[in-house]
């Protein structure tokens, strides 16, 4: 019984560390773009693991409910914890801001991906919303204002690194 249970939770996380692998390589793409910017790269940030912790504590409790109970579709309600798991690890990974010398490069989407560069020189002010338990954790959201548009990333791991970053160069400019 506890070698079924072994090798259970060794199949579990061998298929998390898969699937986890799989989508750092299809999203690792957007980082190695961002080397042909124009600029010293000073920063890059996505949004942080650490916001969904609740959700993947939900996702565990989840599959290791269903893998202990003895209804007959446990392995779907399994294969559904793993793709949830898939799906936040996407969301994780869809956003990303490239802070350089020079400019700044916003990445957004999976699927259909948007790419925005603009210059120090355009932004207004820029806006940091943490939350009480953002602020435990260290992740929040940031809006950059643009004279004509405005950027809102939420879940950001050290949003004041980056806005004063940003201000920094904006400075420099």
């Amino acid at each position: 019984m506890a070698v079924d249970y072994l090798i259970w939770i060794i199949g579990i996380g061998t298929a998390l560390e898969a699937i986890t692998l799989l989508t750092y390589v299809i999203l690792h793409g957007q980082v190695t773009r961002f080397e042909n910017v124009k600029g010293k790269i000073l920063h890059t940030a996505k949004r942080a693991r650490r916001s969904y912790v609740v959700y993947y504590v939900m996702i565990l409790i989840f599959g290791f409910l269903a893998y202990f109970s003895y209804s007959e579709p446990r392995a779907a309600l399994i294969y559904v914890a793993i793709i949830s798991f898939t799906i936040l690890e996407i969301v994780h990974d869809s956003a990303r801001i490239v802070l350089t010398d020079r400019q700044i490069v916003i990445s957004k989407g999976f699927i259909v991906r948007k790419i925005a560069l603009f210059y120090y020189k355009d932004i207004s002010y820029v806006e940091v919303n943490e939350t009480f338990g953002g602020r435990l954790l260290g992740y929040g959201d940031i809006k950059i204002s643009l004279i004509d548009r405005e950027f809102t990333f939420e879940k950001i791991g050290n949003p004041l690194k980056i806005k004063d970053i940003i201000e920094t160069q904006k400075l420099a400019m």
